[in-house]
């Protein structure tokens, strides 16, 4: 199985949900996830990513999912996943923030810019 990147959305309702995004699902990561092969061939329509009140919280629970494909998830952490709410890749995109998402970018940009100027400043960088 080919593993992509993990990709993470900041949703309307503050809360964050980052997923582990598997690229060629099989029957058997399917049936490790709890999910039935027939009812769910794909996983932008597949509700297996947790809905997290915090990035942290949503890398963590993408890790379990990660886990759980490779069957080394344990008991407590698949029953967690199991007792958390959950979307598909389509469900976070229709309801991802993309105000927060250009607000933490230009963040991000600004910082990568500053550090830029710091660096040629200190003459480790040349521009």
């Amino acid at each position: 199985m080919d593993i992509g990147k993990d990709h993470g959305v900041f949703l309307n309702n503050g809360e964050d949900c980052v997923r582990s995004f598997l690229h060629k699902q099989t029957e058997e990561s399917l049936r490790a996830a709890g999910m039935d092969p027939d009812t769910y061939t794909t996983l932008w329509e597949t509700p297996i990513y947790p809905v997290c009140e915090s990035r942290y919280e949503a890398v963590q629970t993408a890790l379990i999912i990660y886990r759980m494909a490779k069957g080394t998830a344990s008991p407590d952490e698949i029953r967690r996943w199991k007792n958390s709410p959950k979307m598909s890749l389509c469900q976070s995109f229709n309801e991802a923030d993309t105000e927060a998402l250009y607000e933490r970018l230009h963040e991000l940009e600004n910082r990568i810019l500053f550090l830029s100027e710091e660096l040629v400043r200190a003459g480790v960088l040349v521009m």
